[in-house]
């Protein structure tokens, strides 16, 4: 049954990884672990009924009255599901795809309805936007499948709602191609999401990329909150693709007035000095920051505590983390200019033992730490205190910073100083053998 298992786990990852790897590693296309995404998507679903009042959680489909401005920003109104769903960085449909898994387990004894409220209740509130053709395609008839609950089913009359387009954009650019006309349709279908879809939830796997691509304008703009007065001789790694689709989920969250964003990324935020103002930013927009750090950063030669081996749940050389952020309605207990609660945990180790913890994983059980009722930690979850300047996503001990800062600063002690030896244009300049650089040399002279 298609509603049980994924049948096309890991073909277009697998695929791409022996036809392209270079377009594998740009584009992040890395088949996210099943156990990270029923964690997410079970906490999330946990949030909605414990903190937004949405006793279905993730099935909830009631509708309400939003207003809304058209693309000439005129207004109107329009009645929309209340928990929209959105993956920025859909893949394979492997998160939406765990949402529907779930969303079915509260029907059972009464699967005869599942049709219909797929049709009414759900399809209309699953969205997700993908930038390459060979996911997309493979997205579209995984939750197709899944939905009708068996692959030999009718198939809907109601197309699935992920679009091809590039998130971090806010128009899709027409292409003058023999697809123009049905990429345009689908550009206008994206758009409305984009600018109408009062989004609730947003959760993925977004692709890291420190040489990123994306620098259209708006993006860009959303992102300068990220950069602002850091006075930091080299930020280019807050560009990385990964901290923008935190920043666009962010925008979607604040654009609804609340809502839920759950990301597996790069865990380089977390601790980074020049993070410090995205740091803050995220601690100022949310009320709850839930932090799963899984390490495995190899760069680093991280191990576990006891001195055994750390292990990455990716196949990559990043330590990775889970981010939930949480913005509760307006009659949050929150006060003005209060900081997020953060919430941090470690998980080391081998990589089996970080899925299963992780399948067996759950949120601290209170509904709000504002009251002070909160203990330094629950069960293994801590409380961090994030303080100014650095607003640290990780456990510190500043217990010696007074001692620490009583001696001299580096760029007090040497006169002349700069960030050291620097490359640029290697592909180009850095050759290991004298074909490649010959091939080069010849191209110039020719």
């Amino acid at each position: 049954n298609a509603l049980h298992e994924d049948p096309l786990i890991h073909f277009y990852e697998d695929f791409l990884a022996a036809y392209d790897k270079n377009l594998r590693k740009s584009c992040g296309v890395y088949y996210t672990p099943q156990s990270v995404v029923r964690f997410i998507v079970r906490a999330v679903d946990n949030i909605l009924i414990r903190d937004f009042d949405f006793p279905d959680g993730l099935a909830d489909d009631k509708q309400e009255i939003y207003k809304l401005k058209d693309a000439t920003d005129k207004e109107y109104t329009k009645k929309l599901h209340r928990v929209q769903i959105l993956d920025p960085a859909t893949g394979t449909g492997t998160f939406l795809a765990e949402a529907v898994r779930q969303i079915y387990k509260k029907f059972e004894g009464n699967e005869g309805m599942w049709p219909s409220y797929v049709e009414s209740g759900l399809r209309p509130r699953l969205n997700g936007f993908e930038l390459l053709m060979a996911p997309y395609t493979i997205a579209h008839l995984k939750l197709d499948m899944l939905m009708n609950g068996d692959e030999n089913a009718p198939t809907s009359n109601n197309r699935t709602r992920i679009f091809l387009t590039n998130s971090l954009e806010e128009h899709h650019r027409d292409a003058n191609t023999l697809f123009a006309s049905w990429l345009s349709d689908e550009s206008k279908q994206a758009d409305s999401v984009k600018r109408d879809c009062p989004v609730m939830v947003m959760m993925g796997n977004p692709p890291y990329s420190v040489s990123s691509h994306n620098d259209g304008d708006w993006i860009r703009n959303l992102l300068s909150h990220y950069k602002k007065d850091l006075n930091e001789r080299n930020i280019q790694p807050l560009s990385d693709d990964y901290i923008k689709f935190i920043r666009l989920g962010q925008h979607f969250i604040e654009k609804n007035g609340q809502g839920v964003l759950g990301y597996i990324s790069n865990n380089s935020y977390l601790d980074g000095l020049i993070h410090r103002q995205m740091r803050k930013t995220l601690l100022d927009v949310f009320d709850d920051i839930y932090i799963v750090n899984l390490h495995g950063n190899s760069k680093r030669k991280e191990t576990s505590p006891d001195g055994g081996k750390d292990e990455n749940v990716f196949d990559i050389m990043v330590g990775t983390n889970i981010g939930i952020f949480v913005k509760k309605p307006n009659k949050s207990s929150k006060k003005k200019n209060e900081p997020a609660t953060v919430h941090y945990l470690d998980l080391y180790g081998a990589r089996k033992d970080k899925y299963d913890e992780l399948d067996n994983l759950s949120l601290p059980n209170v509904k709000s730490c504002k009251d002070g009722a909160c203990p330094v930690s629950t069960d293994q979850w801590k409380i961090l205190e994030c303080s100014a300047p650095n607003y640290f996503f990780v456990p510190k001990d500043f217990g010696a910073q007074d001692e620490y800062e009583k001696g001299l600063k580096i760029d007090e002690l040497f006169k002349e100083f700069n960030a050291g030896l620097c490359t640029e244009k290697d592909d180009m300049n850095i050759f290991f053998n004298d074909e490649d650089r010959n091939t080069v040399h010849n191209d110039l002279l020719n």
